[in-house]
């Protein structure tokens, strides 16, 4: 827990603030989510496995009819924390999945 305290002309309060180390596990799975549940997810997904450390990571977002795929892409192109996109390899997912590279 990282303690800050600030001042005030009156008095001065200590603020905490946790942050959650722990791994969210190297996938996620978006299957039967709609873009705008899937975005957010997505989102937490990629700050708590950055903060746990990870380097790779596997999105599982299906094939259906490419709607999840491709958004997630798009978001994951300018996320900060991604640093490369690829497709997996058949081992992997195949087309079902996209393999996500994060910053060091």
């Amino acid at each position: 827990m990282i303690k800050k305290k600030y001042l005030n002309s009156k008095k001065s309060f200590d603020i905490g603030i946790t942050v959650d180390r722990t791994s969210p596990g190297e996938m996620i799975d978006l299957h039967r989510m709609t873009v705008d549940e899937a975005l957010p997810a997505l989102d937490r997904y990629l700050n708590r496995a950055f903060m746990a450390g990870l380097n790779t990571v596997y999105i599982m977002h299906g094939k259906g009819t490419g709607t999840i795929k491709r958004a997630t892409i798009t978001y994951m192109n300018s996320h900060p924390l991604v640093r490369a996109l690829r497709p997996a390899w058949a081992d992997e997912g195949g087309d079902g999945v996209t393999v996500a590279v994060l910053v060091n």
